[in-house]
């Protein structure tokens, strides 16, 4: 006979995609710290409220269906767990070289202009002459910031216009935004602990759809957060199983 206790829960979350063919975790990675998550479940009902005695009383329910959901908050400010919400994956850019990017006409002092790649550097420029490559200099055009590739014009001196940009660009990882129609189904593990006992309690969540995000703070006057929402849908392949169930379950080991 096992003893009640209070219990205060933290834990690690781990996430992979979910294998369609053989409903298990694919890879899986620590989403670092996660300070929510919650399981929310539901049962649909028709109810029916008799008319006779005088009290509309509830007189009979039809269990209609079952539900559950998940909220996640992350901590964790990575491509893979902005993929969640932002229904994408993580893409790699390879760098290289671009030669002769053509700018926009009629620029003058003071103007800022958006190049076409990110992480720039090593930046050369032509006028509409053809003549040698000038040297940007603060005096002229310079990069003003690489990460993002603007260029600050000082002075177009008497130039032609339009400049042609040569330079360089970095590797880089994204994350495109709806780039999925369907994203992957994902597979949560919950390994936690009851710290009130110190023992073990794990949690699984077999498939999990996540909504896509409906804010995403990108100024923050503290910790930042990603905040996921979603379904937890009926796995057909654990439900025949008893010691799984159709959509998760809670585990506490003897071991602990």
């Amino acid at each position: 006979m096992s003893l009640e206790t209070y219990f205060s829960l933290q834990g690690e979350v781990w996430l992979a995609d979910r294998d369609p063919a053989t409903g298990l975790a694919k890879k899986t990675r620590w989403a670092f710290n996660a300070p929510k998550l919650e399981i929310a479940l539901s049962a649909e009902t028709d109810d029916v409220v008799e008319s006779y005695s005088g009290n509309r009383l509830l007189d009979d329910q039809l269990d209609k269906g079952k539900s559950a959901k998940v909220s996640l908050t992350l901590h964790g400010w990575s491509l893979a767990n902005l993929a969640l919400g932002l229904y994408s994956s993580v893409a790699k850019i390879t760098g290289g070289a671009v030669v002769d990017e053509v700018l926009p006409t009629g620029l003058v002092a003071g103007d800022f202009i958006q190049l076409d790649k990110r992480g720039i550097s090593a930046m050369t420029l032509k006028d509409s002459t053809g003549g040698a490559p000038l040297v940007p200099t603060a005096a002229n055009l310079s990069i003003y910031r690489p990460n993002s590739g603007l260029v600050q014009v000082s002075d177009v001196g008497a130039f032609v216009q339009p400049f042609l940009a040569s330079y360089t660009y970095a590797d880089a990882d994204l994350v495109a935004m709806f780039s999925q129609v369907a994203p992957p189904e994902r597979y949560l593990v919950f390994d936690g602990v009851n710290t009130k006992t110190g023992k073990s309690v794990v949690a699984e969540l077999y498939r999990i759809k996540f909504s896509p995000q409906s804010a995403l703070a990108l100024i923050n006057e503290s910790h930042g957060t990603i905040e996921l929402e979603g379904v937890c849908l009926y796995d057909r392949m654990r439900a025949a199983d008893a010691n799984l169930g159709g959509f998760g379950r809670l585990v506490q080991t003897a071991a602990a």
